[in-house]
This record gives structure tokens, C-alpha cells and sequence, in this order.
């Protein structure tokens, strides 16, 4: 006989009322166990997106990557590098799959090597010891004094100007300059109007060098702007020529009459007979 409408809705009410009839049941828990509960909790809640990818066996890949690297001169080894580094942990990739889409991100002669030595390549750190054996630049530490000594601040922001010169410094061997050593090369190379404005005994760290080079430049800056602004505030002086009378013009000798005339001929005459 099938169920009616009255008979399900008759059910449902005998269930509510018998949950509502039933004692609430109370758990006791020692602090200890809760601490312990409060624990397991934790360490098994992923703390960021690489271990959710760990904790489901995901691994990312170079396909959302936009960083690319095609071995020109102009173009940076290094910075390409550290960016796909950072993706690669970014992502949770696993060494297999970076290989795997390594080739994604070259381009031009740096695609064409990869082709070559692809076949040999059966690691990551192997394939990233042999694109910095091809287009690294390999300057040994005097030649790379060399370069640094030409950098010379002018114009250029000091952040600018000191991440160059550390960029340099990073290339050489780390035991042959100290940090202090480092920071007199890089004082030495600044421009003289923050050079005369700072003392090197007061600096003793490159975040303190650069956060008082940052100071005197503000300071600059603010002097730069109030000299200009006072230039354009004062009144134009304009020298203005006197005019010229119609009078004061030179005027041609009045013509001579006939009677002067004459009288300037017998006078020549004179003058020429006692010069003769």
C-alpha cells in the first residue's frame, strides 16, 4: 500500500518530537587532551598554497609564467633567474616539471642552445648550471673592479645608483671584501654634494647609507624648489633704450654759397703754392 502524503508528514513530526525529548549528551575533556586535539588541528591545517598543493599532490608548472629570456646582451641572466626561481616555489613545482617546461620560456639564440643540449640535460640545477655557463658573464674579480670604478653618481637616485654598485660587489667572491670594505667603495663613488653632507664613520650599514642619502636628497629637493620659486616671484627689470629725438640726429653741413665757395678755392690754392 503506498505512503500518503498525511502518513510521511505524520513521521517527521514523531522524529522532531523525539529529538526534542532526548537529553542533550555533555562530553568531558581533560585540558590536556584539548590542547592535544588543538595541536593536531593545526599542524594539519595548510599554513599557505605550497602546502595545500603538497597536502593533494598538486605541482605546478611555467604555463601562467610570463618571464622570458632570449640570451641577448642586453638582456639579463640573472634577473631572469631569480624570477622563475620564485615562481617555481611560488607554484610548489617540482624539479621534473620545471625541466620538463623549461624550454617554454626561452627564446631566440637562448631557445636554439636549449635544443641542443636538451636531450643531455637530466636535471633542473643541471639545466640551470649550463645556461649560466653559456650566457653568464664570467669577469674575473679585476675586471669587475674595473667596471665598478667607472660607475660614478651624477644625476641618477642614490637607490638607484648603490643597488648597481652592490649588484657588482655581489659577483665577487665574498671573502675577499668585508662589508666595510664594500661600503667605502660605494661612499667613495657617490656624488660630492652627499659626500660633503655625510661623514663615512656615521654610516656602518648599506640601509643606513641609503636612508640618509634619501634625507639629503629630500633636503635637495625642498632647496632646489624654494631657489626657483623665489627667481619667479621677483619683478623683471626691463632696460628700456632712451628714444631718440628727431632733433638729436645728426644733420648734414648747410651747402655752401657761391662767396664761401670761392673763398675755399683761393684757400686751397694758398696752401698748395707754400706746400709747393
Amino acid at each position: 500500500m503506498p505512503t500518503t502524503r498525511s502518513q510521511v508528514l505524520e513521521t517527521s513530526d514523531n522524529v522532531d518530537a523525539a529529538s526534542a525529548g532526548a537529553a542533550p549528551t555533555n562530553v568531558t575533556m581533560t585540558h590536556e587532551t584539548l590542547v592535544h586535539l588543538l595541536r593536531e588541528v593545526r599542524s594539519s591545517t595548510p599554513q599557505n598554497v605550497s602546502d595545500l598543493h603538497s597536502m593533494f599532490g598538486v605541482s605546478g608548472n611555467f604555463a601562467k609564467c610570463r618571464t622570458r629570456y632570449g640570451g641577448r646582451p642586453e638582456e639579463s641572466l640573472e634577473n631572469f633567474l631569480d624570477a622563475i626561481t620564485t615562481y617555481k616555489e611560488c607554484v610548489n613545482m617540482t624539479d621534473e616539471n620545471a625541466l620538463r617546461g623549461f624550454s617554454m620560456l626561452l627564446e631566440g639564440p637562448a631557445a636554439v642552445w636549449w635544443q641542443g643540449v636538451k636531450r643531455s640535460t637530466d636535471t633542473w640545477s643541471e639545466a640551470l648550471s649550463r645556461i649560466k655557463g653559456a650566457f653568464a658573464e664570467h669577469d674575473p674579480p679585476h675586471r669587475l673592479y674595473r667596471k665598478l670604478f667607472t660607475l660614478v653618481q651624477e644625476e641618477e637616485h642614490t637607490d638607484l645608483f648603490i643597488a648597481k654598485v652592490r649588484a657588482l660587489l655581489a659577483k665577487i667572491p665574498k671573502e675577499d671584501l668585508s662589508e666595510k670594505v664594500q661600503l667605502d667603495m660605494a661612499f667613495g663613488l657617490l656624488n660630492p654634494r652627499i659626500r660633503k653632507r655625510v661623514t663615512r664613520e656615521s654610516l656602518n650599514s648599506f640601509d643606513e647609507l641609503l636612508k640618509k642619502c634619501r634625507t639629503i636628497e629630500d633636503s635637495l629637493k625642498e632647496s632646489s624648489k624654494t631657489r626657483s620659486n623665489t627667481t619667479q616671484g621677483k619683478p623683471q627689470t626691463q632696460t628700456s633704450m632712451p628714444a631718440t629725438s628727431p632733433s638729436s640726429s645728426p644733420q648734414p653741413p648747410p651747402p655752401l654759397n657761391s662767396a664761401g665757395a670761392a673763398e675755399s678755392a683761393e684757400s686751397v690754392a694758398v696752401v698748395s703754392k707754400r706746400s709747393g
